[in-house]
């Protein structure tokens, strides 16, 4: 009567043996056809859960402000993703040409990509220290990151949501397990890193005093 818009799972359901949260989230894929993310207690999900074409992971124990603000965030992306009224599928990774080899990036791996004066850096929750460098411009290959987990700051940066977990004036800091990066962007990309995000402002509590 009431179908679910989103569901949010748990990689490793305790209650039921026959089931785990990876054969539900196929499940859901396939009958349901809504946008769901994982909970996790581990640093990255297993490779299992990147086919399932999940919107998203939440490390355990989470923030609960965070997780509302992923669940509105996708389930706008959701809508936006929908062509003639069927959810479109989206490549779970890309081929990089790295060093002479074609490197495949998943992106629930991806942290973030940024141009930096005509070369391409790419940084994943494994190579954080030490990224890819590709020699192209990221105009030239932007279309090729598209994906619910990536949000597109042109000309400069394209950033995994899921891993971010403050943004402090113009610096975005992303955690992926005890990894931390920070990212300084342009008044111009902050902007329009809320507004994607759909970020609730709040007035602080000296605004609401002087307004009482």
């Amino acid at each position: 009567k009431n179908p679910p818009e989103f569901a949010i799972l748990d990689i490793s359901l305790g209650g039921d043996k026959n089931m785990d949260g990876i054969e539900l989230a196929n499940w859901i894929g396939e009958f349901l056809h809504i946008p769901f993310l994982f909970l996790t207690g581990r640093e990255s999900p297993p490779a299992e859960a990147a086919l399932t074409q999940s919107y998203g992971y939440i490390k355990k124990p989470y923030d609960k402000e965070q997780l509302l603000i992923q669940i509105r965030f996708i389930q706008d992306r959701f809508g936006e993703n929908k062509v003639n009224g069927h959810h479109r599928q989206f490549p779970d990774s890309v081929y990089l040409h790295v060093n002479g080899d074609y490197k495949q990036i998943r992106f629930e791996e991806l942290l973030y990509v940024q141009a930096n004066r005509g070369k391409v850096i790419v940084h994943t929750v494994s190579t954080a220290d030490t990224p890819y460098v590709i020699g192209t411009h990221l105009g030239d290959i932007s279309r090729f990151f598209t994906h619910p987990l990536l949000v597109s700051l042109p000309p400069s940066f394209i950033i995994n949501h899921q891993y971010i977990k403050v943004i402090k004036g113009n610096e975005v800091e992303l955690q992926a397990g005890s990894k931390t990066q920070i990212v300084s962007l342009s008044a111009k990309a902050r902007k329009l890193l809320i507004e994607k995000l759909h970020v609730v402002k709040t007035r602080s509590k000296s605004a609401e005093e002087a307004a009482l």
